[in-house]
């Protein structure tokens, strides 16, 4: 994975959003112990509410928008998926 940032312009709040970005060469992620990957990385875009000044300085004026970035999180492989379950307690009922 990669880290980045995007940038905006100094008119908004916030100035700038940090981001991951899965590298292409890549794609395992969620490690454990024995250094095999359990899952792989995956880009969806993400809406964010951001305020801009279409004020000035002295008199601002911020006005609520969104912007589309990319999210990076991790799928879970279905080994995992299975492993992590077997932790969950179960319900228990008299």
């Amino acid at each position: 994975m990669c880290q980045g940032a995007y940038l905006l312009s100094e008119n908004c709040f916030p100035n700038f959003i940090n981001s991951v970005l899965c590298d292409k060469r890549e794609i395992g992620c969620i490690f454990d112990f024995s250094d095999r990957p359990h899952g792989t990385c995956r880009e969806e875009p993400l809406t964010l509410p951001v305020l801009r000044n279409h004020g000035s300085s002295e008199c601002e004026d911020w006005i609520p928008y969104e912007i589309q970035v990319q999210f990076t999180g991790a799928q879970p492989s279905n080994s995992m998926i299975n492993k992590i379950t077997n932790y969950v307690p179960q319900p228990f009922f008299r």
